[in-house]
């Protein structure tokens, strides 16, 4: 039984050597591949290292060309700023100066006569009003006039004509009389009294027509010059609510007034008075407003409407700071030409400001170019473990294999590969 035993464990000795011994062949058929696997890592990070390189120092140059075309911006910017000026620019600078100087001068006297102005305005529509309600009352009263006086030449018409009509009947009545007595000399006479009268008739009645047409003009008259003193009325009402032409013109002309006195308390301002002298002159032209409004026959709750504009300019004077820099000089022209001095120091500050904007941008990305090419370098290089003696092999040494491969430098490139013997 032990016999057994043993040739059993012989058995099985031998088939776990079998198969270890296939296990090594395995192995060692193995190992070529896993060579080759290694050797296609190292050239797919060397050859992904070299892209990056090449795309990285693209990217520098791209950076650094808009980095050199920021500094000519710049470059541009500073020549700009040593302006070129003509004649022209010359006049329109000085007419600039000259127009500013008079505006100074003669603005706030300006304003006060068009404040004056658009109040005489209001004042003038009132009056022109009243003159059309005078004129109005007495087209009526020639109206009336007319109508009575052609009434009493009609029923003087009326009454002539009832006595021609009486002497008719006379008459007739006397020329049967002198026929029937055979009297001919005083019938042709009755004859010819007969002729007259009826002539008389029909003059008569001719008149009493055109006087009816008369009285009807003069109705006609009545009528336009009554609804001519109702417009008038109408006109002269104060009324700034409604939605007559009346009212839309008053709310116009107030309206302009009120703009007027607005310009006037900015003239004033623009004369160089403090904040405080401008709220108090806006406050006195307020109590004005006010004043002559109510004076023409405005109510005070209307006149209160418009006043606000004041309260808000008020508001505004001093919501608004008063913090300029330049000094306000009470020469107007001095003033003007201050003026014009600043407004070129501040474009010229402006352009300074651009200029260096552009500096810095350009120098940034130059930088930005230098970093992007560190990012992108070269890999560290190494010499090969097993005798390649190239000094800028560019194939680490993880790579060498020492068969066939390319080397980073000039000699290596033209050779184009180490030999395995050189290799040692």
């Amino acid at each position: 039984m032990i016999a057994a035993s043993i040739a059993t464990g012989k058995d099985f000795s031998k088939e776990a050597s079998a198969s270890l011994q296939g296990l090594g062949k395995s192995s060692t058929a193995a190992l070529p591949s896993i060579k080759d696997l290694g050797k296609a890592l190292d050239q797919g990070f060397a050859r992904g290292a070299r892209n990056a390189a090449k795309h990285a120092k693209k990217a520098r140059h791209r950076t650094r060309k808009l980095g050199d075309r920021a500094k000519k911006a710049g470059k541009k910017i500073k020549e700009a700023a040593k302006e070129i000026k003509t004649f022209t620019d010359y006049i329109s600078e000085l007419s600039s100066v000259a127009n500013a100087a008079f505006h100074f001068r003669w603005e706030f006297p300006k304003s006060l006569d068009e404040t004056a102005k658009s109040f005489k305005t209001i004042k003038s529509y009132f009056e022109s009003a009243a003159k059309d309600a005078q004129s109005a009352n007495k087209e009526i009263g020639d109206a009336n006039k007319s109508i009575e006086d052609t009434r009493n030449k009609i029923a003087e018409l009326d009454a002539e004509l009832s006595k021609l009509q009486s002497d008719r009947n006379k008459l007739t009545f006397q020329l049967k009389v002198a026929v029937d007595y055979g009297d001919t000399l005083r019938a042709d006479d009755i004859r010819a009294e007969l002729q007259k009268n009826a002539a008389a008739q029909q003059k008569n009645r001719t008149d009493r027509k055109n006087a009816e047409g008369d009285q009807a003009g003069n109705y006609q008259k009545l009528y336009e010059a009554m609804q001519k003193l109702s417009d008038a009325q109408a006109k002269a009402r104060r009324d700034l609510v409604g939605f007559s032409d009346a009212a839309r013109e008053q709310r116009g002309n107030v309206l302009s007034l009120v703009e007027a006195y607005q310009k006037q308390i900015l003239a004033y301002a623009n004369t160089g008075a403090s904040q405080q002298q401008v709220l108090a002159y806006a406050s006195a032209l307020r109590a004005e407003f006010i004043n002559n409004m109510t004076s023409m026959g405005y109510s005070r709750a209307e006149t209160e409407r418009y006043a606000a504009t004041f309260t808000d300019l008020s508001k505004v004077i001093n919501g608004v700071p008063r913090n300029f820099t330049v000094g306000v000089n009470a020469d107007p022209a001095l003033r003007a030409l201050s003026d014009l001095e600043a407004k070129n120091r501040k474009s010229q500050h402006s352009m300074d400001d651009n200029r260096d904007s552009a500096d810095k941008l350009g120098n940034s990305l130059n930088n930005t170019g230098g970093d992007a090419a560190g990012l992108g370098g070269a890999p560290r290089r190494r010499r090969c473990r097993r005798g390649c003696r190239a000094s800028s092999c560019d194939i680490p040494a993880a790579r060498a294999d020492h068969g066939q491969h390319r080397c980073g430098d000039v000699e290596g490139r033209r050779l184009g590969q180490h030999s395995r013997t050189r290799a040692g």
